[in-house]
């Protein structure tokens, strides 16, 4: 029975003894404990389903962080590669001499 989170407030609101909207103000409901249970279990079952929800979330975003350090690392291994190539390439250039005829 899923409930909505006003119908939550208005309950809590009784649980904790604010007066309800429609007695007097010196009055307020009883709720049996047996309520008190049920909503006790009811918050704890979903707390336990978000926190299972947060986990797997933060183990997604974690994968996808190493993996795009994974590709960036791979990006500056091909740029370095391809800086060294042309360090190379024009140090053998300027080793060449051509002197004039």
């Amino acid at each position: 029975m899923l409930q909505s989170p006003f119908q939550r407030f208005f309950k809590w609101e009784l649980l904790i003894g604010i007066p309800s909207r429609n007695t007097s103000k010196d009055k307020h409901q009883e709720v049996p404990t047996s309520e008190i249970s049920l909503e006790f279990d009811t918050l704890q079952t979903e707390y336990e389903e978000l926190m299972a929800i947060t986990h797997l979330i933060e183990g997604i975003c974690r994968r996808n962080h190493l993996r795009g350090i994974r590709r960036l690392e791979k990006l500056v291994n091909t740029v370095d590669g391809l800086e060294s190539a042309l360090q190379l390439k024009i140090s053998k250039e300027e080793m060449v001499v051509v002197y004039p005829a």
